[in-house]
C-alpha cells in the first residue's frame, strides 16, 4: 500500500460509526502519513530510519515493546492523566468556593476571605508538587497483572475513567470539604474569642489564615488518599509541600513590609498557635473532612482487581497439599522444624537407609501415623512400610485426610 492508502484506511476507520480511537504503527517513511492521521502515532526505530519516529507521539526500540507500552504504560499514563484534571478542578473548588459563602457576610463586597500571598501561591506552590510526582510515578496496578490480564486494558474503554459520575464525585468531596472547613471554623469562633489568651476576638486575617490552612492540609491529604503506588519522591513531596507553607507564612506573616503591604495578615499565623481552641478544631475538621473520603477507599477495596486476584490465585493454588503437610508437621512437633516440608512424622524420626525407602520418601509425603498402618489399605490411602504411609496421589491423601479428620473428631468428642 501507498503511504496516502495507508492514512486512507487510517481515516476510515476513525471515522466510522463507532468513533474508536485508533493507532497506528510504523518503521519507516512511507509509514508517516498513517502515524499523523492515527490519534495515537507509535514510531519504531528500524533499519529504514527515523522519519517514522520523528513523527510519532511515542517511540520504542524494538516491535515487541508495544504490548508493554499499550498494556502497562498506557494503562498507568491515563489513571494518572484522569486523576491529575479531577484533582484540578477538586482543590480549586475547594479553595475558593468559602469566598463565595465569605460573600454573604461581607455584603457581596469585594473583600477577599484570603490574603493576596496565598491566592497567588496556592496553585504554583502549597498544593503543586505532590500531584507532579503522582502524575510520573503513580501504578494503580502492578505491571505484571496487567500484562497477565490483558482484558483489564478495557476499563479504561470510552474515557470511564473521565465519566460525568466521577467527575461529580469529586466535586462532591469537594463541596463537603468546603462546607466542613469554613462553617466549622465559623463555629469554633462563634463565642468572638476563639480561645485566644486575655480575651482576645479574632480578626479577617487570623480567620483566613486558619481557613487556608486547613485547606493546604486536607486537599493535599486527599490526594494521599488517592495514590496507589508510594514512593519515596512522593511521600517527601507531601513533607516538602505542608513544611514549605508552614515557612513561608511565617514568614511572610512574621515581619511587616511595605512591600508586601501585609499589615492585615502581620502576627496571624502566630496567633492561631496561641489557641487550642483553634488548633483541636483545626484537627477535628480535618479529620471529618476525609472521613467520607476514606469511608469510599475502604469500600472500594472490597472489588479492587488486586485482591480479586490474591483470592483467585488463593483459590486456584496448587501448594494446598505442601501447606496442610506443613500444618500436620506443626501440630505433631510444635517445637521443631521439618527439613522436608513432605516428610510428616508422628514418632520416631528413625534414618531409613533403604534405597527403596529413600526414593520413595523423594517422591512423596510420609506421614506416620499408626491409625494407617494396615498394608490391606494400599489401594485406598498409599503404600505402607513399616507404620510409615507414602501418599503418592491426590486421591490418596483425600483418604487420608477424611481418616485423620474423622480420627480428631472422635477423639475430641471423647474428650
Amino acid at each position: 500500500m501507498s503511504p496516502r492508502q495507508k492514512a486512507e484506511t487510517v481515516r476510515l476507520v476513525k471515522k466510522s460509526k463507532e468513533s474508536p480511537v485508533c493507532a497506528a504503527i510504523g518503521d519507516g517513511a512511507n509509514d508517516v502519513s498513517m502515524i499523523q492521521e492515527a490519534h495515537v502515532g507509535l514510531g519504531v526505530m528500524g533499519k529504514e530510519g527515523r522519519q517514522a519516529v520523528r513523527c510519532s507521539d511515542f517511540a520504542f526500540a524494538r516491535f515487541r515493546f508495544l504490548k508493554k507500552v499499550l498494556l502497562v504504560h498506557g494503562h498507568w499514563y491515563y489513571i494518572r492523566v484522569s486523576t491529575l484534571v479531577q484533582y484540578s478542578f477538586y482543590k480549586n473548588v475547594a479553595f475558593i468556593t468559602p469566598q463565595i459563602f465569605f460573600a454573604i457576610w461581607n455584603a457581596f463586597s469585594t473583600q477577599s476571605i484570603y490574603e493576596s500571598l496565598a491566592l497567588t501561591m496556592f496553585n504554583i506552590t502549597f498544593t503543586s508538587l505532590p500531584i507532579i510526582i503522582y502524575g510520573l510515578f503513580d501504578q494503580n496496578l502492578p505491571p505484571e497483572l496487567l500484562l497477565d490480564r490483558a482484558e483489564l486494558y478495557r476499563n479504561n474503554a470510552k474515557n470511564s475513567a473521565m465519566s460525568w459520575f466521577n467527575f461529580f464525585k469529586w466535586n462532591c468531596f469537594a463541596l463537603w470539604h468546603t462546607c466542613v472547613m469554613y462553617f466549622g471554623l465559623m463555629f469554633v469562633c462563634f463565642d468572638d474569642t476563639c480561645g485566644l489568651p486575655d480575651a482576645q476576638t479574632p480578626d479577617l486575617g487570623l480567620f483566613g489564615t486558619t481557613l487556608v490552612s486547613i485547606c493546604v492540609f486536607v486537599i493535599n491529604l486527599k490526594l494521599v488518599l488517592e495514590v496507589r503506588y508510594f514512593t519515596q519522591f512522593f511521600f517527601w513531596s507531601v513533607i516538602a509541600t505542608l513544611l514549605g507553607y508552614a515557612v513561608v507564612t511565617l514568614v511572610y506573616q512574621g515581619f511587616l513590609s511595605d512591600f508586601f503591604s501585609n499589615y492585615g495578615v502581620y502576627w496571624s499565623y502566630y496567633r492561631m498557635f496561641q489557641s487550642s481552641s483553634i488548633m483541636l478544631g483545626s484537627m477535628l475538621l480535618g479529620v471529618v473532612c476525609l472521613l467520607p473520603d476514606l469511608v469510599v477507599k475502604v469500600c472500594d477495596s472490597f472489588t479492587d482487581v488486586r485482591v480479586e486476584e490474591r483470592r483467585r490465585k488463593n483459590k486456584d493454588s496448587p501448594v494446598t497439599l505442601k501447606y496442610y503437610i506443613s500444618y500436620v508437621n506443626e501440630a505433631f512437633y510444635p517445637g521443631e522444624e521439618s527439613n522436608n516440608w513432605s516428610t510428616v512424622t508422628n514418632g520416631p524420626r528413625d534414618e531409613d537407609t533403604s534405597l527403596e525407602n529413600k526414593h520413595r520418601r523423594e517422591n512423596g509425603a510420609i506421614v506416620q501415623s499408626e491409625a494407617f498402618t494396615d498394608k490391606n489399605k494400599s489401594t485406598e490411602t498409599g503404600m505402607h512400610v513399616g507404620n510409615r504411609t507414602f501418599i503418592e496421589n491426590e486421591t490418596a491423601f483425600s483418604n487420608v485426610a477424611t481418616s485423620l479428620s474423622e480420627s480428631w473428631t472422635s477423639e475430641s468428642t471423647v474428650i
